[in-house]
């Protein structure tokens, strides 16, 4: 895989709602889709209070479910369940990074803070 810039982008978790968010990873001028068939592709996120801190808030990948990998389109989409966020602990912001993993080789392509906006209504 080409090396890539790493995009900045920050999002915000709703506790006690589902979070559901497709993005699509594309590379060139015109921008197309970075095939993620061969060889085939992983997707891990973490999100922590701060880079260095050993506490895992979530961690989203395709091995729980949380990523999914649409090969031939480029888009990753992150999903977390509403009875999921509902536990999250609300933080003024947090940071996460996405990263790509292919063989022994694994390239972070997204990273940016998080908000876990607290539920009112319950």
């Amino acid at each position: 895989m080409a090396e890539l810039p790493i995009a900045q982008a920050d999002i915000c978790i709703f506790q006690g709602a589902t979070f559901n968010q497709t993005l699509f990873y594309e590379t060139g001028e015109p921008s197309t889709p970075v095939n993620l068939t061969t060889p085939p592709y992983t997707a891990k996120m973490h999100i922590r209070s701060k880079p260095e801190s050993k506490a895992l808030i979530l961690e989203l990948s395709t091995d729980n479910g949380r990523i999914v990998l649409n090969e031939a389109t480029g888009s990753i989409r992150l999903f977390i369940s509403a009875s999921d966020t509902a536990t999250l602990s609300v933080c003024d912001k947090a940071v996460y990074d996405l990263e790509l993993t292919t063989g022994a080789i694994t390239t972070r392509i997204l990273q940016g803070n998080v908000i876990i906006s607290p539920e009112v209504t319950r």
